[in-house]
């Protein structure tokens, strides 16, 4: 993606945004909390914030700014499909997670130039230096999150902005940019073929192929194309080496569409043991090949419960929300398509 500068408008208040799923492990009540002191101390900031949030923790939030009066202030808009327009209408996006590797939301925000605030979450200090390529804060809590906020509208109003902000472009070239992403892409295969060894006698990896293959045969779908085909050869083999790992006695299949139903039948051939309790679909309603569909706040999630993602677009909403329902990638998450 092409690095755009945003042009500066002609405004009254700061936007500040914030994206994603509003749980507590993306720390959204610290930031309304941190632009309300800012706020009280003067700074003439608006917060938008954008993310499904149907939960208690979503409640909490949004009685938090009724109870404190910030309804001109501070703005819950839900979930976003175009995320475009949400980030052309900010100044400013703050991540205040508490647990991410690194936020796909700053990496969106930095391909349109615009400035980040963020709290030190896993990656993101690594990328990311405080004061010179962005504006990190010290911690998760609201007072950090407010002292970011406060150098961040200092330098707005002092033009330092532009010096940061030509930093942060060269920073996203470097490590996100189309170029970049192909080289490092280029290297990790590298690495791999490099130091790649097959273990065990060779007629055992023909009879595993042998074996995954007609797997294959037995789940396809008419009317797909090489690519998913091999998609789901790939996704054979994943089953197979974590199956061990897979300790739930009963699944949610998250989309009723064709890759849904292939996962159904990977799950059903693969892992015959766990129990489908019902596709999650908040498109479609009724019965899919004998298997109820459910919208996904009704999902059930306990110990021994898994959800396995069973559609190509979208997965990171998704696993934000499972994260914050308690649940973990590989653990009792599985992407499937």
């Amino acid at each position: 993606m092409k690095v755009c500068r945003k042009p500066v408008r002609e405004r009254k208040s700061i936007v500040i945004g914030t994206a994603g799923i509003v749980c507590r492990y993306k720390n959204q009540l610290e930031v309304i909390k941190a632009v309300e002191h800012e706020i009280d101390k003067g700074a003439d900031l608006q917060l938008m914030v954008a993310g499904e949030n149907n939960s208690p923790y979503g409640e909490e939030c949004r009685n938090y700014i009724v109870e404190h009066g910030l309804q001109d202030r501070i703005h819950m808009l839900g979930f976003l499909d175009d995320m475009t327009s949400f980030l052309g209408k900010i100044d400013v996006l703050v991540c205040g997670s508490r647990r991410e590797s690194f936020p796909a939301s700053i990496v969106e925000a930095m391909s349109l130039n615009i400035p980040i605030i963020s709290t030190p979450v896993a990656g993101v200090p690594e990328i990311l230096k405080d004061g010179v390529n962005a504006y990190l804060a010290e911690d998760f809590a609201a007072s950090a999150l407010g002292e970011a906020i406060r150098r961040f509208y200092h330098d707005y109003e002092n033009a330092k902005l532009w010096d940061i902000l030509d930093k942060e472009k060269r920073t996203y070239e470097k490590f996100f940019s189309g170029e970049s992403v192909k080289a490092q892409l280029e290297d990790l295969y590298a690495d791999a073929a490099d130091s790649f060894e097959i273990k065990g006698d060779l007629d055992d990896w023909n009879v595993l192929e042998e074996q995954v293959t007609q797997m294959a045969e037995n789940v396809t779908e008419a009317g797909l194309d090489q690519e998913e085909q091999e998609n789901i050869f790939s996704r054979l083999l994943y089953l197979r080496q974590i199956r061990k790992c897979i300790i739930a006695k009963k699944c949610y299949i998250w989309g009723a569409g064709k890759w849904g139903r292939i996962t159904k039948k990977l799950i059903q051939y693969f892992l015959a043991e766990i129990q489908i309790i019902a596709f999650v679909d908040n498109n479609r309603e009724g019965i899919v090949e004998g298997i109820p569909v459910i919208r996904k706040e009704e999902m059930d999630i306990r110990r021994d419960t898994a959800v396995f993602l069973g559609f190509v677009q979208g997965h990171e909403e998704a696993v934000n929300y499972l994260y914050g329902r308690g649940m973990e990638v590989l653990k009792n998450i599985f992407i499937m398509a």
